[in-house]
């Protein structure tokens, strides 16, 4: 039985009375559950209304949804939002004729105008999990990561999603695909947005850790390995130090925007707490080992061919290792590639809608190139 009410146009002194016992009834008939209170047709309501909230909310939980802007400031100022959970309404939006400046397994990005993007979501996606990802967002910006915070959650045909102001804003990808006479400037401010994010902690302990998604992942490959060969996963993850560094978990060229000389990174949906390693991880298997082993997926996931993108690989680890030994960077990157390839490994839990075969490539990369080798890594260690 539905738990939603629908609000009338209007609940001022003439008419709180009326409403107050509608809703009772409503509640008899409907058992002490969590209220919904649809405000889509509320344009007014008055002191008197709201103390029949008031009300309603000591006797039990209550929402409010789908709240005008009007209606919502009388909430606001009245202090209502911080006793009740209280969402405005959405407004809608067209994306027809705007420019794509990225897609990804998620959703799509579009310039909507010169001063604002929307990422907007495919129909899989709940929005729960998209106001989940606003959420991220904002706490990684607030611990200082160089985030572009949305403002709003908005309709777009019969999916969901997030506007943000980005003022004449363009990827990275874009940057290298079409300025190629300046790859070190950008490539520079691309390995630096990875040293800013790796300096910011969640010290609070807010943000997901990355270690349980691994887990979980695993988990999701046992249609695919034995129990022992999944115990040597979850050995190899659990080998890693933890840390509370804020790591983005999609670092790539279409994930970050530069604004005015700023980047500014989007897509936070994966942003989680851990070792840098599980980021850098990421960032090997898109922009090192997908390079040499299927080239054509740096231009499908990155915007930017293999060369510049192995160009791009080699350039971060001299930048965020502080060196321009070459002998180094590829130590750095031995030491990496075990956790490229558990990365790799994974593709399948990670994306599910992967084609068959692609599946069994990572399958077979696993028993081939890392399971043989899990005690030697971990007993080696991280040493980065």
């Amino acid at each position: 039985m539905s738990n939603t009410f629908i609000l009338p146009e209007r609940i001022d002194t003439a008419s709180y009375t009326s409403f107050e016992n509608e809703v009772e009834s409503f509640i008899a008939q409907n058992g002490a559950q969590p209220l919904t209170l649809d405000a889509e047709k509320l344009t007014y309501i008055s002191s008197a209304g709201l103390r029949v909230l008031l009300k309603l909310r000591k006797a039990q939980e209550i929402n409010i949804i789908n709240v005008c802007p009007q209606v919502y400031e009388v909430f606001q100022t009245t202090g209502f939002d911080t006793l009740i959970n209280i969402k405005k309404a959405m407004r809608s939006i067209s994306v027809e004729g705007c420019e794509i400046i990225g897609s990804g397994f998620t959703g799509t990005v579009y310039r909507l105008d010169s001063d604002t993007i929307a990422k907007v979501y495919d129909r899989k996606v709940p929005l729960s999990s998209i106001e989940r990802e606003r959420e991220l967002a904002r706490t990684a910006f607030l611990n200082g990561v160089p985030t572009a915070i949305s403002y709003d959650v908005v309709k777009c045909g019969d999916t969901y999603g997030i506007v943000f102001e980005l003022i004449n804003a363009d990827t990275f990808a874009s940057c290298f695909h079409n300025r190629p006479d300046t790859f070190d400037h950008y490539a520079g401010l691309y390995a630096d947005t990875l040293l800013r994010l790796h300096s910011a902690h969640d010290e609070e302990k807010v943000l997901p850790e990355i270690k349980v998604k691994y887990h979980n992942w695993i988990e999701g490959m046992r249609v695919y390995f034995n129990d022992e060969e999944i115990s040597q996963l979850h050995r190899l993850v659990d080998s890693v130090p933890d840390t509370d560094t804020i790591i983005h978990g999609d670092f790539h060229p279409k994930n970050i925007m530069i604004q005015n000389g700023e980047p500014l990174l989007i897509d936070m949906s994966d942003v989680s707490r851990g070792n840098p390693v599980f980021d850098l991880a990421g960032i090997g298997l898109t922009h090192r080992y997908y390079a040499v082993t299927a080239s054509e997926n740096s231009v499908r996931f990155l915007g930017v061919d293999a060369e510049e993108v192995m160009r791009l690989w080699y350039y971060i680890l001299g930048r965020y290792f502080n060196t321009d030994n070459k002998d180094v960077i590829m130590q750095k990157e031995e030491m990496l590639m075990p956790y490229v390839l558990l990365r790799y490994v994974l593709q399948p839990a990670v994306f599910p809608l992967l084609d068959d075969d692609e599946k069994l490539e990572s399958v077979k990369a696993a028993r081939e190139k890392l399971l043989p080798y899990i005690d030697e890594i971990i007993e080696k260690g991280l040493n980065l």
